[in-house]
């Protein structure tokens, strides 16, 4: 078969931390390398993905656009890396080590419901001891992303609940939602009538009217 190894990871950041919420490694067909791109990009509402630029990946571009189509779901793609990094010049392998402080400063978190998260946790174990280190290649790609500074304490859930309620609060005063909604105009009452002469249909006789105002 002679694929190459192709490892995926997708990453939220938020409040100074990165959390992977999954991360996959495999070896596929051109085809069904395309279509797990498009069905991970799809599964989380990714329009936009980054791809390293190894070689030979420009020649997935038009497979994943295409595949991309026939699900309506369109993935446009940032290339990243490539050039020298391609090559043994050790940036790689610094950027995979620089993983360590993040990871020792609880700014890097896994999803303990992964599927190959114990091959995460190996690939990470045993690196530079075993030649498979895909994963945690594409999950330092994520972390580069991570801000350099973290002077700004995080605050703690009580303090984030209480500014996401501000938040809300200042948007529905500010377009009228929820509280600050105007109340909606009560309906008017119509008063009874008592139907008169001219729009009775039927005789106290059970005679159909056919004048009204001559039944009489």
């Amino acid at each position: 078969m002679q694929w190459k190894t192709a490892a995926a990871a997708v990453g939220i950041l938020a409040r100074n931390r990165c959390y992977i919420i999954e991360a996959s490694q495999g070896h596929f067909k051109p085809s069904v390398l395309a279509q797990n791109v498009v069905k991970l990009a799809r599964k989380y509402s990714l329009h936009r993905i980054s791809v390293e630029d190894s070689p030979g990946a420009m020649l997935m571009q038009s497979a994943i656009r295409n595949y991309a189509l026939t699900v309506g779901w369109d993935v446009a793609i940032t290339w990243v890396g490539g050039g020298e990094e391609t090559e043994d010049t050790g940036e790689r392998d610094l950027r995979i080590r620089n993983l360590e402080a993040v990871l020792a400063g609880g700014r890097l978190l896994f999803n303990a419901d992964m599927k190959q998260r114990k091959l995460l946790i190996q690939q990470f174990q045993q690196y530079g001891m075993i030649p498979e280190f895909e994963l945690p290649d594409v999950v330092s790609r994520i972390a580069d992303h991570l801000p350099q500074s973290i002077a700004a304490e995080d605050l703690d859930d009580e303090d984030a609940a209480w500014m996401a309620a501000r938040e809300t609060d200042k948007y529905n005063m500010l377009y009228g939602r929820g509280l600050y909604a105007r109340p909606e105009p009560e309906p008017e009452e119509i008063a009874y009538e008592e139907p008169g002469i001219e729009d009775q249909a039927v005789m106290s006789n059970g005679l159909e009217v056919q004048i009204p105002g001559l039944e009489y």
